[in-house]
């Protein structure tokens, strides 16, 4: 049997980035899997407009985006550690600390206290404008064109069956 060997996460977003015209992107990440920014982060932080990570464990690969980063995580329980080791290892970056709360890896924080993390969020994010994207261009059209519209897809849908 032979397999194909995997893509790291980081090239299918940069290659996504480039065929989309995306200069740079605002990055959010849970806890559980790091391997899922940390690569882009390290291997092209150009490229990461913000980050902004829920319950995070201090890893040196933050140091050069202190300034564009923004933790958000809970002020109890053995969760509220690494942020709190994190945030003291970067002073720039910006902190959202939920009161009486404990991140748990399997806690859904949006959804608790997002009425509470969105002003602060949003203010993050206007903070750390994206440029335009380019929308490249491709063999003279706008690559756009190529993906039929949503009333196409349809039909064809109903075409093939």
């Amino acid at each position: 049997m032979e397999t194909t060997p995997t893509r790291a996460v980081e090239d299918c977003l940069i290659e996504m980035f480039q065929s989309l015209g995306i200069a740079q992107a605002h990055i959010a990440a849970g806890q559980l899997v790091p391997r899922d920014w940390l690569g882009l982060v390290a291997g092209y932080p150009e490229r990461v407009a913000s980050l902004i990570l829920v319950s995070p464990r201090p890893r040196s690969e933050l140091h050069g985006l202190e300034s564009r980063l923004l933790v958000v995580a809970g002020d109890k329980g053995l969760s509220a550690q690494g942020p709190a080791k994190l945030l003291a290892d970067l002073p720039s970056a910006a902190a959202h600390i939920l009161r009486d709360y404990e991140c748990l890896p399997w806690a859904d924080v949006i959804a608790e206290r997002g009425a509470g993390i969105a002003p602060a969020l949003l203010h993050f994010l206007d903070a750390h404008p994206l440029p335009p994207a380019s929308f490249a261009r491709r063999r003279g059209r706008d690559r756009r064109d190529h993906l039929p519209h949503p009333r196409q897809r349809a039909a064809s849908r109903v075409d093939a069956a």
